[in-house]
């Protein structure tokens, strides 16, 4: 080289020119990874209920560490689906602390970064139901608002409804079930009540009220006949759905309108009402109309994701007594029935519960019905007993008894009137005089016992010691 020296130079040059630039541009970067974990974030700065203020980064991160741990161990997320539910597994909300950290903003209100495993939640969600594979389900939009809780890490109770996040028509007017009554005598009063009472509509958890709708019909009133029929078919049609049964009455017997086992029974003097809930989200109705001699009840809404079947069970009768009467107006052996006898009858109603895939779930008893047998009752008319005189020998014997008694009496008689000979001639004229008195009262007492067992027996029965005889023409007479 010509100029080596210059050569040198422009070396030391180029390399100090180097040196400077490095020096400032990498020194810099060094002192922030150095230091960067040290600074601590401004006043307001959160992410979502985590106050960060003041603190570093690697203090942040211990926090969210900390918070998110806390926060899937205590917030409840739910999802309903017709009046089935779940409970969402927190372990498929991913927080990811690191990218949280760096993306923070000083003085900000921050978002922790969260990612949801949609593939298990696809799989818990048909588990809840099959049924839910044939549907549109927005998947994307529904993990979006299960993250929103995890993002702003606030705990507590949140329940999403899966119809919202379903395309297309989810079935609101649906028939769910039918039940008809005979109207009989009430047609004419339950064609007129109809038409007051309509749209029957039950709304979602709340409660319905059979009297406290008729209440609302001011200077309306109908009988407990017509109320009845009106109940039963309203109560036979709810009885297939998971609505909550908290009042319904039975009749004392059966009425012939009413199916054993579904009856529900209205006095508003008494009080008895047919109260029941609708524990569903979503609002169902009760559509009523007569046709023919029926009155029929039919149920429409969203359709349930269980099926429900009635069903009665352990039917037993019971055999009326009978009960025996007599009277004296009825003539003997003749007889009247003055109440036919009905049996009695217990019955127990039943609610099978089962899965959209089949499976039984529950089977839980709806009520058990008893209804008291009715005892028959007979009148009959009293019967003349008939009594046979004494037979011969019984008389002889009875003949020879009394003259034996008679001679006996005699006897005695004549000792006593020698004994009172005797004394009478010792006495005084006056005590002569009394004995005669009681000689003649001795004679009138013989003759009155003599006398007396003649009509003992007649005496007595007309006392009504004895009852009269009644000569039997089947009883040879002497």
């Amino acid at each position: 080289m010509k100029n080596p020296q210059m050569l040198k130079i422009f070396l030391v040059f180029i390399l100090s020119t180097a040196y400077i630039f490095s020096f400032s541009h990498f020194g810099a970067s060094a002192y922030n990874q150095i230091f960067k974990d040290s600074a601590q974030f401004g006043e307001n700065t959160t992410i979502g209920s985590l106050d960060i203020e003041g603190q570093s980064k690697r203090e942040v991160s211990t926090l969210l560490s900390e918070a998110t741990e806390k926060w899937t161990q205590n917030m409840v997320l739910g999802i309903t689906y017709k009046e089935g539910q779940m409970t969402v597994d927190n372990r498929i909300f991913n927080f990811q602390r690191e990218k949280t950290v760096v993306s923070l903003l000083s003085g900000k209100k921050n978002k922790a970064v969260v990612s949801v495993d949609k593939d298990s939640l696809l799989e818990d969600l048909y588990d809840m139901s099959l049924s839910l594979a044939s549907t549109t389900l927005d998947i994307d939009r529904l993990a979006n608002d299960l993250a929103v809780s995890a993002e702003f890490l606030t705990e507590g109770t949140k329940t999403l409804e899966l119809e919202n996040y379903i395309d297309g028509d989810v079935g609101e007017d649906e028939v769910i079930a039918e039940a008809t009554v005979n109207v009989g005598d009430a047609a004419t009063a339950i064609k007129e009540l109809i038409p007051l009472i309509q749209p029957l509509e039950v709304k979602g958890e709340t409660q319905f009220s059979l009297l406290q709708k008729m209440s609302e019909l001011e200077g309306k009133k109908y009988n407990s006949d017509t109320l009845s029929r009106l109940a039963t078919a309203i109560y036979s049609v709810i009885l297939p759905t998971n609505f909550t049964i908290l009042e319904r009455n039975i009749s004392d017997q059966l009425p012939g309108y009413a199916k054993l086992g579904f009856e529900a029974h209205i006095d508003s003097e008494m009080g008895h009402d047919l109260v029941f809930a609708n524990t569903n989200d979503h609002a169902y109705r009760v559509e009523l109309q007569v046709e023919g001699e029926k009155l029929k009840a039919t149920l429409k809404g969203q359709s349930f994701l269980n099926s429900y079947e009635v069903k009665t069970t352990d039917e037993k009768r019971y055999t009326p007594k009978t009960i025996k009467q007599y009277s004296d107006e009825l003539a003997p052996a003749a007889m009247q029935v003055k109440k036919d006898g009905k049996d009695g009858i217990t019955v127990k109603v039943l609610c099978r519960i089962e899965s959209s895939a089949g499976d039984l779930l529950e089977t839980e008893t709806v009520s058990e019905d008893f209804y008291a047998p009715i005892h028959r009752i007979e009148v009959y008319g009293l019967e003349l007993k008939v009594i046979p005189p004494p037979s011969d020998s019984n008389n002889e014997d009875t003949s020879d008894a009394e003259d034996e008694s008679t001679e006996k009496d005699d006897q005695g008689i004549d000792e006593d009137t020698e004994q009172d000979q005797g004394e009478t001639e010792n006495e005084s004229p006056e005590d002569a005089s009394g004995n005669s008195d009681r000689k003649e009262n001795n004679k009138d007492i013989e003759k009155g016992k003599q006398d007396g067992d003649q009509v003992k027996g007649d005496s007595i029965q007309e006392a009504g010691g004895y009852p009269k005889y009644v000569e039997d023409p089947n009883v040879p007479q002497k």
